[in-house]
């Protein structure tokens, strides 16, 4: 499962001002978002009560159970392919992968609601790609929904290293795409291509370490707990 948090409504009004936004279809997850209360019906409706103050056109909104899962997308966006035509772009309560999915998919403009701050295990024999590291500040309202932390081997924040060449990078032995090439690519297309020159400070990482830590101990505070009760029960079986 993947652990969301809310951004701030200051932080999701500005990426909305940044890419001019006006006409939006909004977004849900009814997965792990939804469960966090990020998503869902829950979340959907404190989000449309706050893009409502905003004096927005909402084209179409929905919850989709799984929007990180193209086979959804297909489904549930074939009901609204005029609003999809007229939308300046998407607003997304999801996690990042979502997000980036959603941006993927229809080349629009995505304003993502959430952070996602860390990984829970799903067990399944298949195939995935690698879309978010769960750094626990999103930076996809800045980089045209593509994510430079996940995509970059060195998770560069301020454009490509001096290793990239003719668009490629040199990790792999030159066989991948570029993160910065494809952000500026899709920045470009966008009419966003300003937003590659902004410097960006260095990634706290602490975002994300200080949550591992505390999760570790309440952890092992739980399986403290568990050890004792399994003792208790051997001793009263002797």
């Amino acid at each position: 499962m993947i652990i969301t948090t809310p951004k701030s409504w200051d932080e999701i009004k500005l990426a909305i001002e940044r890419w001019n936004l006006h006409k939006l279809i909004v977004v849900s997850c009814g997965g792990c978002a939804a469960k966090c209360g990020t998503g869902g019906t829950e979340g959907l409706e404190k989000l449309l009560s706050f893009l409502k103050t905003l004096d927005l056109k909402i084209l179409a909104s929905m919850v989709i159970q799984e929007p990180c899962d193209l086979r959804n997308l297909h489904r549930d966006f074939q009901y609204v392919d005029e609003e999809i035509n007229q939308t300046d772009g998407f607003v997304v309560a999801s996690c990042g992968i979502g997000a980036q999915v959603i941006g993927d998919y229809f080349q629009k403009p995505v304003v993502i609601t959430t952070n996602t701050i860390m990984m829970g295990e799903t067990i399944h024999l298949n195939e995935y790609s690698n879309r978010c590291v769960a750094c626990g500040h999103c930076i996809l309202n800045e980089t045209g929904g593509i994510c430079p932390i996940t995509l970059c081997p060195k998770s560069m924040l301020n454009g490509p290293c001096g290793g990239m060449f003719q668009g490629k990078c040199e990790v792999d032995n030159y066989q991948n795409d570029c993160a910065w090439v494809q952000i500026y690519n899709r920045l470009e297309k966008l009419g966003k291509s300003s937003l590659f020159a902004k410097i960006r400070e260095p990634q706290d990482w602490n975002l994300r370490r200080r949550i591992n830590l505390n999760l570790h101990q309440e952890r092992k505070f739980f399986y403290s707990i568990i050890d004792h009760h399994n003792e208790n029960q051997k001793e009263e079986s002797n």
